[in-house]
């Protein structure tokens, strides 16, 4: 058996073992109840103290019966192996048989008067719940109506006052053979009901998995497609998207944005001199680098080739020149090594701070026109945007 066949048939059979130490309950508080009714109607016609020993011993049996239920209804649904316990609850079930045809003998007077016909009517009773209760295990209602059905006819035969014995013991049987065939009907009914919940409940599972599936999957290629393979960096189309959304929130709650224009300095000399891979490694080297001194609410991606924008929320002109000035610092003081070569690349940026109602695609361009002053005047510095102010952070 597979491993999956197997987990299927464990859970079946610990959900039919729940369905029958729940059942088990209604069963021990109906034979309480008649237990009950039994005993205080043989006061007066029999010794207390026959009534007495009967009612405690089988009052014993119900409250094993019924702390067992608890017990082990909770264990069965932690996972613990179930079977013993139903082994368990078929010797209970047993012993309550015996206790109620022991009834029959224990409190008979000699005589079939009322009270003997209420202990056959109560023998009875008890036999037709327990076959709507505890037949999901079939061998615990056999167990309970072989214990009452056995007993019950060897008093029938052998009770000189049980007359007309033949149709007694004939009736008795009849009886009994029928609650076995009811027996095993409602538990062949009641295990495909049981089967066909935890069908569903599989397949609801199965279905659950595969959503989370899909979405998992979906949300990797939404960030695939946002993502820039090399870098790790957002790309083109996710930075854009993401300067849309800062504009929209800076437009909503009237605060501060700055952008970043930020260019490799000489990095087709790199790729030229030292090869693509070399290049390739400095482009990660970078943004690692730059994301060491990124804020949490900072974001940056690759705009194409070697540029990248940076998005800086919330800080005016003065606090985005430090924060520029901090990212060219990492990155000049950042050493490349790839197989035998050390390279300090550095980096120019153009810093543009967001005008109210100002477009996406022109705050770009006014940082490009700050890098290009930046790149114009030296390099490896940061450039304030023209018109904005005339200061100017240089390298040291």
């Amino acid at each position: 058996m597979s491993d999956v066949a197997s987990q299927t048939s464990q859970d079946f059979g610990r959900r039919l073992a729940v369905e029958v130490f729940r059942n088990s309950r209604a069963s021990v508080i109906m034979g309480a109840l008649a237990t009950c009714i039994v005993s205080y109607a043989h006061i007066g016609s029999v010794p207390n103290a026959s009534i007495a020993f009967w009612t405690a011993a089988i009052m014993i049996t119900f409250i094993a019966r019924l702390a067992l239920s608890f017990v082990a209804e909770r264990r069965t649904q932690s996972g613990v192996a179930y079977r013993s316990l139903i082994n368990l609850e078929m010797l209970l079930a047993a012993n309550t048989g015996l206790m109620w045809s022991a009834g029959l003998w224990w409190l008979d007077v000699g005589v079939q008067d009322y009270l003997f016909y209420l202990r056959i009517m109560v023998v009875v009773g008890a036999m037709a719940f327990v076959v709507s209760s505890l037949t999901l295990y079939l061998r615990v209602f056999l167990a309970y109506g072989f214990s009452v059905m056995v007993p019950s006819m060897i008093f029938f035969a052998v009770t000189p006052h049980m007359e007309p014995k033949g149709p007694w013991l004939t009736m008795f049987f009849l009886y009994s053979v029928a609650l076995m065939a009811v027996a095993i009907v409602n538990n062949r009914r009641s295990r495909a009901a049981v089967a066909g919940q935890l069908k569903v409940l599989q397949l609801s599972g199965e279905i659950q998995a595969a959503l989370d599936s899909e979405r998992r999957a979906m949300s990797a290629l939404s960030k695939s497609a946002i993502t820039d393979e090399l870098t790790g960096a957002l790309n083109r189309r996710g930075i854009l998207a993401e300067l849309d959304a800062e504009i929209a929130r800076c437009r909503r709650f009237s605060h501060g944005l700055a952008l970043l224009m930020v260019d490799i300095d000489h990095f087709k000399s790199v790729n030229d001199t030292h090869g693509h891979a070399c290049g390739d490694e400095a482009l990660r080297s970078v943004v690692r680098a730059l994301q060491t001194k990124l804020r949490a609410t900072d974001v940056l991606g690759r705009f194409g080739g070697e540029e990248f924008l940076i998005l800086l929320p919330e800080l005016d002109e003065q606090g985005a020149l430090i924060a520029a000035e901090r990212l060219r610092a990492k990155v000049a003081a950042n050493v490349v090594e790839f197989e035998d070569k050390r390279l300090s690349p550095t980096i120019s940026l153009g810093l543009a701070l967001y005008r109210p109602e100002e477009p996406g695609d022109r705050l770009i361009a006014r940082a490009d026109e700050a890098l290009y002053a930046a790149k114009r005047n030296g390099r490896n510095r940061v450039e304030l945007a023209v018109g904005e102010a005339t200061v100017a952070t240089l390298a040291e």
